[in-house]
């Protein structure tokens, strides 16, 4: 399902879990970090529980739109498995320079 499937559904249903998670996705592969960052705030905590991909997504796309207090936070419940991931290490990278530009 892409993302205009996922639109549609999330149109019929719009609590639709795993349509959130596709148009996340796909918002992300297209450098929509706002709009990526509405769904994954839309999706239910134990949908995030049981797909910790969706917490590094959200991670990268708070760095990208510069939401540092909150990017913070997401990195540290980051499992090490998905820090491995390149996106997650280039923005885990990108939040050490601004913490040194800020301190």
């Amino acid at each position: 399902m892409g993302m205009p499937k996922a639109t549609k559904a999330l149109a019929i249903q719009s609590n639709q879990p795993e349509a959130l998670a596709i148009r996340a996705r796909a918002r992300i592969a297209r450098g929509d970090c706002p709009g990526a960052l509405h769904d994954l705030g839309a999706l239910p905590p134990s949908e995030v529980e049981r797909r910790p991909e969706l917490n590094a997504d959200r991670f990268v796309c708070l760095v990208e739109v510069g939401d540092w207090p909150a990017a913070e936070g997401a990195a540290a419940t980051l499992p090490p498995s998905l820090s491995r991931r390149p996106d997650v290490a280039r923005a885990t990278q990108k939040l050490a320079s601004d913490k040194q530009r800020r301190a």
